[in-house]
């Protein structure tokens, strides 16, 4: 899942019980979150206590590939949670769904979902995905000789998560993954997109260091399972998850080294799963990844001569190559199926409809976010002009011509995380004056994502004549609430600083910037999430049509998937009762509305659209936020490791068995 990084761009009642309730009595442990589970085993948390915490820089730990090599890449981390058991855990089939729950609204206000244009047929083919990643969801981080990743050493660096939390035990789906592919397969989901950790599969990270053939084995049966289940496994090598390994000897993507160190691992994976996975993609939301190497904690990894201003467009530059050289292995290998990477981020509207500033803000934001990598790969391998025009070559490297026919074309459709879409807007002092100040809160990009509506005279103002004809408001600054009075420009500076600051990905509006009468605030572009994900998130069903056509139109491919979308229901992680917690009507309106926008854009706009893949498949750790987003189509209890599902699994699993054609039925509208 995402905390897209837009600001820096460069820069879910089910039953209660599971399958099998004897899998939750297994073991009884502690996890960051919750408190150990009664009237289980009453063996004590396992940890292993390795050496204490220090800073992976490079050249920071010699390149020894022995065991004791490894271990000083764990002293790194600090102490480690070990699983509460170490074997895969094998579910009673067929697994228990229970009954579907009773309608949300009455029919005459909103349709059930097999009711939303019910004479619209998705394509023969279309996907009913699900997704994860593996630091997300897998837990068991030091088992079975993987190594450590960047994540692994980041979750416990002072003040990174925001609830303390770390990903040691998650959801284990390491363990637990047939139980999870099994719930997912009795829904009806057809495919599941996961993450492979590089870490487990090279525990060096490093060509000519030692394969981990345990990983290999995991990861063969995990495919194995999933086919055994009628779900495609759609395989992800690279989800942020860094082997610290390459960090600490060279300072991974900030150094060239990284291209041949990916895709060589990249070709072991191509060679061990040939034949048995369709569909691949080399990075996951590279935007992000390239915008937190330059951020706390892991802005200590950088290589000799990049700092964090130039550190995303250096990362760009290398996580292209390392793309391009992975794609060509992969076809020079003949490996069956097709290969791209996932975007992220949104083109965006102007704010301000016929403003050339933000129509000029727009354009921007589309080069400097999904255009950074997709123009390279789906138009002529080269950087947006945008970018080439503002940034000198010693913070963004230039492409040789070989470089540029290599990464020209290295994608066989386009996949797109498309959580959300808003509007753009100039910078408060103009687009001019933010590209000849280096010291602008904005610069490079120039733009600030909003998160509502432009509303000249705003009715919040009437009866304040005073406030709009001195252009001032009232507001609360920052998270003491002390209130300023201060000018319409000084928030959109303040607006603009969070843009480019933000850590928890989009950068929009600050959260910590209550507004009351601001001069230009209409209604919020949609629905909010959990406070937790308020920087980045809302449910913008409305947009996603424009949104679609806009990438289809810029960056054209034989078809389209989005690769993610989802919700973080809000407040979920306040509730303690199943019935509360299975109730997410937030998260089952974002899949629906957006659901029905997904047909009329195949329909009506001529959308190539072949899929869709829902964050997540279960709650995980939601990367800086920690454990307290709640994504998941199923509740995961922390302490005992249950899964439940909620409102939105069964509203999918009725909206894709009512829209999906059998194969060789006819994937078009009926009468």
């Amino acid at each position: 899942m995402i905390s897209s990084l837009l600001g820096l761009s460069v820069l879910a009642v089910a039953g209660v019980h599971a399958s099998d309730p004897k899998l939750y009595q297994r073991a009884t442990y502690a996890t960051p979150t919750a408190p150990a589970a009664s009237g289980a085993s009453s063996a004590p948390a396992a940890t292993i206590t390795i050496g204490p915490s220090s800073v992976p820089t490079p050249g920071s730990v010699p390149e020894d590939y022995s065991p004791s090599g490894l271990e000083q890449l764990w002293d790194f981390v600090g102490n480690v949670t070990a699983p509460p058991f170490t074997t895969t855990y094998e579910p009673s089939l067929p697994i228990p769904v229970p009954s579907a729950p009773p309608p949300l609204y009455p029919a005459w206000y909103a349709p059930q979902p097999a009711q939303i244009f019910p004479n619209l047929k998705l394509p023969e083919g279309f996907i009913f995905g699900v997704a994860t990643s593996a630091y997300q969801v897998e837990g068991a981080v030091k088992n079975e000789g993987k190594g450590p990743t960047a994540w692994d050493w980041a979750s416990r660096q002072p003040n990174f998560i925001e609830d303390g939390t770390n990903a040691d035990i998650a959801d284990l789906q390491y363990y637990l993954y047939k139980e999870d592919v099994a719930r997912a397969a009795a829904m009806g989901v057809t495919a599941h997109s996961f993450s492979i950790s590089w870490a487990r599969i090279y525990p060096y990270g490093v060509a000519g260091s030692p394969v981990n053939q345990q990983g290999i084995d995991h990861y063969s049966d995990l495919i194995d399972y999933h086919l055994s289940m009628g779900v495609d496994p759609v395989v992800t090598l690279f989800h942020w998850d860094t082997p610290l390994a390459v960090n600490a000897y060279y300072g991974g993507f900030t150094n060239e080294r990284i291209v041949d160190d990916y895709v060589n691992y990249a070709k072991t994976v191509f060679k061990a799963y040939n034949g048995r996975v369709q569909t691949w993609y080399t990075f996951n939301e590279p935007s992000v990844h390239c915008g937190w190497v330059a951020q706390y904690p892991f802005n200590v990894s950088l290589a000799p001569g990049v700092n964090s201003s130039t550190a995303p467009y250096h990362c760009a530059y290398y996580l292209l190559k390392a793309h391009a050289g992975a794609v060509q292995a992969f076809r020079e290998m003949n490996i069956s199926g097709s290969i791209a990477y996932k975007n992220n981020d949104l083109v965006g509207m102007p704010w301000r409809a016929n403003n050339p500033e933000d129509i000029a803000a727009v354009e921007r934001h589309a080069s400097f976010g999904i255009g950074l990598y997709a123009n390279p790969v789906y138009t002529n391998g080269d950087w947006p002009p945008i970018v080439k025009e503002t940034l000198p070559e010693s913070w963004l490297p230039r492409f040789t011509e070989a470089e540029m026919q290599l990464i020209n074309g290295s994608a066989d459709f386009f996949a797109i995380d498309a959580y959300a879409s808003q509007y753009i807007a100039a910078p408060p002092e103009g687009i001019t004056a933010c590209q000849a100040n280096m010291s602008d809160p904005a610069y490079p990009a120039c733009n600030s994502v909003m998160l509502y509506a432009y509303a000249p005279g705003y009715s919040g103002l009437v009866g304040r004549p005073d406030i709009v004809a001195n252009d001032t408001f009232m507001a609360l600054a920052g998270t003491n609430s002390t209130v300023d009075e201060v000018t319409l420009s000084e928030v959109r500076k303040r607006q603009s600083t969070a843009n480019a600051t933000d850590d928890a990905g989009y950068g929009e509006f600050d959260p910590g910037l209550s507004v009351t009468g601001y001069p230009d605030m209409g209604w919020a572009v949609g629905p909010s999430p959990d406070p937790a994900s308020n920087a980045w998130l809302q449910a913008t069903p409305q947009m996603l049509r424009y949104y679609l056509g806009e990438i289809y139109r810029r960056w054209p491919a034989p078809w389209i998937y989005i690769s993610e979308f989802g919700m973080a229901e809000p407040y979920e992680n306040l509730r303690t009762e199943m019935w509360q917690i299975t109730e997410d009507p937030t998260t089952t309106n974002y899949f629906m509305t957006n659901l029905g926008e997904a047909l009329l854009a195949i329909y009506e706009d001529g959308i190539p659209l072949r899929g869709t893949f829902s964050w997540g498949m279960i709650d995980n750790a939601e990367w800086n936020y920690g454990l307290e987003p709640k994504f998941g189509l199923q509740h995961v209890n922390y302490t005992t490791l249950e899964r439940t599902y909620k409102r939105s699994m069964f509203a999918l699993s009725e909206f894709f068995a009512a829209h999906l054609v059998p194969t060789g039925g006819a994937g078009n509208a009926t009468s």
